[in-house]
């Protein structure tokens, strides 16, 4: 069930992060697709912690005219971030729009990763300790509350993956792979680079990658349940899920249209759609 999901052939046609690193464009990322009587409108923004109050206020005006010139029902699908703050809670709540979020759960995500068997479960684990520790950056340092936080989340990580990997046995490969031991005061330069799935250097940042793609992946079957309903909408995700995902919405909406100039049952579309409810997680 997961190898069909992650081969399905809308799923490759999703970027991965690394193939687009060096593509520049603008953000926001912004395109429209329509078909079998509905449109969607697709929006990549900066992440709320990066964007300014301008930017919000210029994507705020901009989804409510999509609302308001949109008289029949809409749907609004997001990340889970854009759900508890910013300007979409107070739009949906206005135009009573329902608004649902495509974050994958760390279980789901890291289950369909592991279904791929490219990675070690250990190299998997340790990317995801990179990744906390990056978080951790800002501040240059780890102290006590940080280092028990990440832990915890390693411990947590470690019965998802379902090994029995002891946090010694992580340091130890963490020095392997990053070249210095796992202190107080890290090389978080360092630690950034090779949890970076926009890069190609390390075994680390192909996890990364296929991590993001994966997510990607998820998401982009969260929304085609929504398109599949008949009804027009807007996604809004990170800018750079968007571009991923873009050429996988554009198939889809090629396959809505020839379908909705055939027999229903015989469409295209139909048998996408069944595909689709029958392969997607739960």
């Amino acid at each position: 069930m997961k190898k069909i999901f992650l081969n399905h052939a809308f799923g490759k046609k999703i970027r991965f992060p690394h193939k687009f690193a060096n593509y520049k464009y603008k953000i926001p990322y912004v395109f429209k697709l329509s078909g079998n009587n509905q449109n969607v409108t697709f929006l990549g923004c900066e992440h709320l912690k990066n964007a300014t109050n301008a930017k919000n206020k210029e994507l705020e005006n901009f989804v409510r005219k999509i609302i308001e010139k949109n008289k029949k029902k809409l749907f609004i699908v997001t990340e889970e971030e854009f759900v508890k703050s910013g300007f979409l809670p107070r739009l949906t709540k206005k135009y009573r729009i329902p608004i649902f979020s495509c974050d994958p759960s760390n279980k789901e995500l890291i289950s369909l990763v592991i279904s791929l068997k490219k990675f070690k479960k250990e190299y998997i684990l340790l990317w995801i300790f990179l990744n906390i520790l990056n978080q951790f950056s800002k501040s240059n340092k780890l102290d006590n509350p940080s280092i028990i936080k990440a832990k915890n989340n390693i411990k947590t990580a470690s019965k998802l993956l379902g090994i029995n990997f002891s946090f010694k046995k992580l340091t130890t490969l963490f020095k392997k792979e990053t070249g210095f031991e796992f202190c107080e005061k890290l090389n978080f330069k360092k630690i950034k680079e090779l949890q970076d799935p926009f890069k190609t250097g390390s075994i680390l940042n192909r996890v990364g990658s296929a991590i993001n793609n994966t997510r990607d992946r998820i998401m982009f079957f969260c929304v085609v349940q929504k398109i599949l309903s008949g009804h027009s909408g807007i996604v809004i995700f990170g800018h750079n899920h968007i571009y991923a995902q873009e050429p996988a919405y554009k198939t889809l909406f090629k396959e809505l249209k020839r379908g909705a100039s055939q027999n229903a049952t015989r469409s295209p579309i139909f048998r996408i759609s069944r595909r689709l409810f029958r392969i997607l997680p739960r």
